[in-house]
């Protein structure tokens, strides 16, 4: 099914696509494409943050080249000379972003980033619209690891959202500035992003996106060590995010 944009080209205001990668130059050139390919009838203001958390393999290099040139103008590259962790390089992703609209997409090509518009198609009603994975493509060791992961959410926090940390989602830049400071340091972020957003009474929305097997590259999830790490982080910041608000 080809998707479409439903809403006036710029009606939604200027856009900013965080998209952090470690090691991800193979994925570039798709990758790079499908943003072009759709940001392009979305809006002429907008921005691509590629965030190079320490890549050593010329990631940002890579997507420079892969992008045409009128949407080339557009890239922005936040380098850290070392790496800093997923969920870090996307904070600084946020940070560095200036548009109405904040998107995000994993670098994996494990989501088509042309799928972003099944999300800013809904996104005019709500402050946050977020990815739900269909028939997800991981292994099983990362989709039993996301299963701990919410268990622990439901029980610790009472939450009612499905794939809370799916690398795809568009808030709004009000929101996100609302919600700092973030105390997660884990991937826990994203459950600290949608409790504080309920907490404030943000309208959010969950659309379901497809997803698909990584073929280039290696993941950097899914191991055991680091969902206890986010999970004993949940523990401790539970009172302080809960009364946040």
């Amino acid at each position: 099914m080809t998707l479409r944009f439903e809403h006036e080209k710029g009606s939604l205001g200027s856009f900013s696509i965080v998209v952090p990668a470690l090691n991800e130059a193979e994925n570039m050139p798709a990758l790079m494409g499908q943003i072009a390919s759709f940001i392009t009838t979305v809006t002429d203001d907008y921005e691509i943050v590629l965030v190079d958390d320490g890549s050593t393999d010329g990631t940002a290099e890579v997507a420079r080249e892969s992008l045409p040139e009128g949407v080339r103008d557009h890239l922005i590259v936040v380098r850290n000379e070392q790496r800093t962790g997923a969920l870090n390089a996307l904070k600084a992703g946020w940070n560095r972003a200036s548009g109405d609209l904040v998107a995000y997409v994993d670098a994996d090509l494990q989501f088509d980033a042309a799928d972003l518009l099944r999300l800013l198609n809904v996104m005019p009603n709500h402050d946050m619209v977020a990815g739900v994975r269909v028939d997800r493509k991981d292994n099983i060791k990362r989709r039993t690891t996301a299963k701990i992961f919410a268990l622990a959410a439901r029980i610790l926090y009472r939450f009612k959202y499905r794939d809370v940390d799916c690398g795809m989602k568009v808030l709004r830049k009000d929101l996100l500035q609302r919600v700092q400071p973030f105390y997660a340091t884990t991937a826990m972020v994203n459950l600290e992003l949608y409790t504080k957003a309920g907490l404030m009474g943000a309208r959010i929305a969950q659309v379901e996106v497809p997803h698909y097997p990584r073929i280039n590259g290696s993941s950097k999830g899914g191991r055991l060590r680091p969902v206890l790490r986010c999970i004993r982080e949940m523990v401790k910041l539970r009172s302080s995010i809960l009364r946040w608000h």
